[in-house]
C-alpha cells in the first residue's frame, strides 16, 4: 500500500513517523509533496521516504491520500487534484473543513457517484 501526503508540516511528519517507526508503512511507500521543500527533503534523508514534485504526483502514485494543507490552501490545493483521485481514498486533517466544503471543490465526485464507483472521503475534524 502507498500512502501520500500534501503538505509536509508538524501534523503530516507526526502521521509519517508514527507510521513508520510502528512498521505500519516503510518509508519507500510513502509520497509527498510540501510547497517548502526542506520539508519534504528532511523525511527523504531520516526515512527514505519519496519526495513528489507536485500535487498530482503524490494522488497518482498512492492508494491512500492525506490532505495536510492549511485550511486557506485546502480549495486550491482540492482544485489542483481534481480529476486526479478515481477510488483512491483522501483523509483531510484541515482543521474547520467540512465534507461537503471537501465535495464541492471535487468536481470529479459528482461524475465518480454517477460512474457508481467507489469513492470514499474522510474528513478529520481536529
Amino acid at each position: 500500500m502507498k500512502v501520500g501526503f500534501i503538505g509536509c508540516g508538524n501534523m503530516a511528519t507526526a502521521i509519517i513517523n508514527g507510521i513508520t517507526s510502528n512498521n505500519v508503512i516503510n518509508g519507500e511507500d510513502v509520497y509527498a509533496f510540501d510547497i517548502y521543500a526542506p520539508a519534504t527533503e528532511k523525511l527523504k534523508e531520516s526515512l527514505n521516504i519519496n519526495v513528489c514534485n507536485c500535487e498530482k504526483d503524490v494522488v497518482s502514485s498512492s492508494d491512500i491520500i492525506f490532505l495536510a494543507v492549511k485550511p486557506n490552501i485546502q480549495a486550491s490545493v482540492l482544485n489542483t487534484i481534481d480529476g486526479e483521485i478515481g477510488d483512491k481514498l483522501l483523509i483531510s486533517i484541515a482543521a474547520g473543513k467540512t465534507i461537503d466544503f471537501i465535495e464541492s471543490n471535487l468536481k470529479c465526485l459528482i461524475s465518480t457517484q454517477k460512474s457508481a464507483k467507489q469513492f470514499l472521503l474522510i474528513a478529520l475534524m481536529i
